[in-house]
Parts: C-alpha cells; structure tokens; sequence
C-alpha cells in the first residue's frame, strides 16, 4: 500500500486529501525480518504458525502459555516496527515533493491491543489504556509540534481539524471538535 501511495501522490499536481489505512497490526501478525531484527527479535516464524498462534489467542486464549503470549506480544512489536517503517517512507515521499509548511501529516491509530494485561487477549470488550490510548500525531501544515498536548482528544476529532486545517466549515453534524481549538 505504501508504493501504491507514493506512485499515487507522486502523480498529483495541487491540493489533495489522502487517507492511507494501514491494516499490518491487525490479524494476522506477520513477521518481517528487517522490522524484527532493528528490535532484537526473534523472527523465526512462519506465516502459518503465526497465523495459527493469532487464531488459539482469539478462540482459546486460556491455552495460551507464557511463552506463546511473548511471542504474540513480539509479533506485534515487530508489525508496529514494520508499519512505523512505512509511515516514515510516506511522510519522506509527500515532503519531497511538498513543502511540509504547506502539507498536514496525520498518524493514529483505531485501537490497541490487550495481552493478557487484565486476562483477556484482543480490543473487543476492555476499556483499558491498552486498547482505548491510541497516538494521534499531527504536523506539518503550520502546526506547532514542539511539546506535547496535555488535553485529552479523540477520534472523532480528526475530521473537524482537517476541515479548520483546510478553512473548510465544520459540519453541524460532527461530535468532534478541531483539535487546533485545544492548543
């Protein structure tokens, strides 16, 4: 997905959105070997057995042994690695062809993931940090990035900001708020 967008954005003359959904830290966890060895992890692997430990955590996840749940929690670590690695080959791409003053770059996240941290495994029923703080990072566009946000923001908020980053009118029907408001 990341050489479709890069080909993509490398066509586009002007003003343009681009939403880029990444789903490598979702089911299944693969392991990429480049990503596993910048963190010190053992990759060694299949995709099946992957697929297979993913599938005991989800269906039989009492059977689920010390071992195996560092193993998930590995394959994990390695997919984020990966994923951060693809995050950085886009924002390099749109910034040299844009002017980053001029360009917004928006990276979050729909969840996190529960290991075992309160018994269960997943991001179905828990409302734990680990499945609800997700990163939501902003720049670029004029924004100032230096420090960090103390308010809390949501998801529902991106929307709203990408209108107030565009000077477009925030719809009445939007629940969120633009995070620019919480500056």
């Amino acid at each position: 997905i990341t050489e479709e967008a890069i080909d993509w954005i490398q066509s586009v003359d002007g003003p343009f959105f681009c939403w880029i959904h990444y789903m490598d830290v979702h089911h299944p966890y693969v392991p990429h070997t480049e990503a596993a060895d910048k963190l010190g992890l053992d990759s060694a692997i299949t995709e099946r057995e992957a697929i297979q430990l993913r599938r005991k955590m989800v269906e039989e996840p009492e059977a689920v042994d010390k071992k195996e749940r560092q193993r998930l929690v590995d394959l994990y670590d390695i997919e984020i690695r990966y994923t951060d690695t693809q995050i950085g080959r886009l924002k390099d791409a749109v910034d040299s062809q844009f002017s980053p003053s001029e360009t917004t770059f928006i990276v979050t996240a729909d969840h996190g993931e529960e290991f075992q941290e309160h018994g269960k495994f997943s991001h179905n029923d828990g409302m734990y940090d680990e499945v609800l703080s997700v990163p939501l990072v902003v720049s670029g566009g004029g924004i100032d990035t230096q420090g960090h946000q103390d308010e809390l923001v949501e998801l529902l908020d991106i929307a709203p900001t990408c209108c107030d980053l565009t000077d477009a009118p925030i719809p009445d029907t939007y629940r969120g708020r633009s995070i620019l408001d919480a500056a």
